[in-house]
């Protein structure tokens, strides 16, 4: 298992850097291409991946630091580049690597609305790009408030009836055939 594990840890490593590279080189070059194919993105998952293997320090003030960090990366008005997203990543990271759960930020994530913005997250990652496109291929201007309304509905909907019922057990019924179809004519 140890040599096994060993060679997993550097193929993945080695795939993570050959994607970081294509990613940061072909970013200027062509977005649409180095944004949406997966060899371009692998990184961004990859990497979370290769924190599994590295040993957990708890750290209260790394942690903190790192989360002002992260929120400052993401509300400052930064110009999009490679170089963005490899920060977002590295703090994220790096939040992972260090979490202390007996920190102020406790009380913060573990707050139930926070917890059920969690569990949506990943219906609402889903979600978010169709609807604004969809919307500007139609010209239809929506406010933020309208747009955020229709996506949080879609998610909910998507996890409430696609996403939990299938964590456990994967059975095809009525109900998922018709929200599906309903999905599929709503886009």
């Amino acid at each position: 298992f140890y040599k096994k594990n060993f060679y997993l840890k550097y193929a993945l490593f080695v795939l993570t850097t050959i994607s970081l590279l294509l990613f940061v080189f072909e970013y200027d070059n062509n977005f649409s291409k180095a944004y949406y194919l997966i060899q371009y993105r692998f990184w961004e998952i990859s990497i979370g991946c290769l924190l599994v293997f590295l040993p957990k320090y708890k750290n209260s003030l790394v942690q903190s630091l790192n989360l002002v960090c992260l929120f400052l990366i993401v509300t400052v008005n930064v110009s999009n580049s490679a170089y963005l997203h490899l920060s977002v990543v590295i703090s994220t990271s790096l939040f992972i690597l260090f979490y202390d759960s007996e920190t102020i930020f406790r009380k913060f994530l573990k707050n139930s609305l926070v917890i059920k913005i969690g569990l949506l997250s990943y219906s609402l990652y889903l979600w978010h790009l169709p609807i604004n496109t969809f919307f500007k291929w139609e010209g239809i201007n929506l406010n933020i408030f309208n747009y955020f309304s229709i996506i949080l509905l879609l998610s909910f909907m998507s996890y409430k009836y696609i996403e939990f019922p299938n964590r456990k057990n994967f059975k095809i019924t009525r109900n998922k055939i018709f929200f599906l179809i309903l999905s599929f004519f709503t886009i």
